[in-house]
């Protein structure tokens, strides 16, 4: 085999398994926080993924407060009521994280 059907290989084995997806996104997403940190945004697919989810949470959230002004005229829904909605989100997240490495 040469070097080129090597690398291949070794590229399409690494594709297939999930327990090296998962280190090599963990050693990206710590790049990218250093990188963060320093003051330099990278020109990276997962900045841009992370832009276009949050404004898709931000969409969400903004429907989710129309649907309780409205159902609730009494009330009225603030920031903190959405952030803790995002909170109570992460820890849900979190709980299924954990419960599917249990099992």
């Amino acid at each position: 085999m040469d070097d080129i059907a090597e690398t291949q290989a070794a590229l399409r084995e690494t594709l297939t398994n999930e327990k090296q997806r998962l280190v090599n996104a963990g050693l990206l997403r710590e790049f990218l926080r250093k990188q963060l940190e320093a003051g330099i945004v990278p020109d990276h697919y997962r900045i841009d993924f992370l832009h276009r989810g949050s404004l898709a949470v931000i969409e969400a959230l903004g429907a989710v407060a129309d649907k309780f002004d409205h159902d609730y005229p009494m009330d009225k829904i603030t920031a903190i009521d959405l952030i803790d909605i995002l909170n109570t989100t992460k820890a849900k997240i979190m709980a299924r994280t954990q419960a599917a490495q249990d099992e």
